[in-house]
């Protein structure tokens, strides 16, 4: 909501839409977004705050169980076998890269800070999820925030991500927190990204 009460009351949502509108808008229906946040020197990242009762936890031994039927409920990225979990989340975990969202002993969001050799020099987050019961209140946000101070205190550049084109107001989360798109022969360009944008950041200008 901030960047977008920033672009109404400056007036470059308008000039923004126009930039955006010189792209055309049909793109491949099947390349992910991906986004940069640069983490820079000296950055001060203050850890997040959450809404009572909720808080911020780090994976720990024994959270595997917990772990797989949050992302299972979540429903949003198919079904998680413990083989699938150690081969997408496991084996590129950064330590503590695990950052959870608990309500009492209930985990209710999840978001993972990894590293792949392709993405070198930066980290990759991943698989963010809040159960729809608990969206709205800025969660996801928090979420992210910290998976950013866990790369920057691993000495990390940067944090990359990848999203789907229809996630909008992931993408707009994403903005708000400093995260940039990036293009590619791999992933969307400009083209799709216009789009986006549109949808995600500038509906309601005129």
């Amino acid at each position: 909501m901030g960047l977008v009460y920033y672009l109404k009351q400056t007036g470059l949502g308008r000039q923004f839409k126009r930039m955006l509108r010189a792209f055309p808008t049909k793109a491949s229906q099947n390349r992910l977004l991906r986004m940069l946040r640069k983490l820079h020197p000296g950055e001060l990242l203050q850890p997040p705050t959450l809404p009572e009762p909720y808080r911020l936890l780090h994976n720990a031994p024994g959270d595997e169980d917990r772990w797989l039927e949050l992302l299972n409920a979540s429903g949003e990225f198919g079904y998680w076998s413990r083989e699938r979990f150690h081969q997408e989340i496991g084996a590129t975990l950064l330590a503590a890269g695990g950052v959870f969202v608990a309500r009492g002993n209930e985990l209710v969001g999840c978001a993972s800070t990894c590293f792949m050799e392709q993405y070198k020099p930066y980290a990759i987050l991943m698989y963010v999820t809040v159960l729809p019961e608990h969206r709205g209140q800025g969660l996801g946000q928090a979420l992210v925030w910290e998976t950013m101070r866990v790369a920057r205190q691993e000495n990390y550049p940067g944090l990359l991500l990848h999203t789907e084109k229809h996630r909008y107001a992931a993408v707009r989360t994403y903005f708000q927190l400093g995260f940039l798109p990036q293009f590619g022969y791999e992933v969307a360009g400009q083209r799709l990204w216009s789009d986006v944008l549109s949808r995600a950041l500038l509906n309601g200008f005129e």
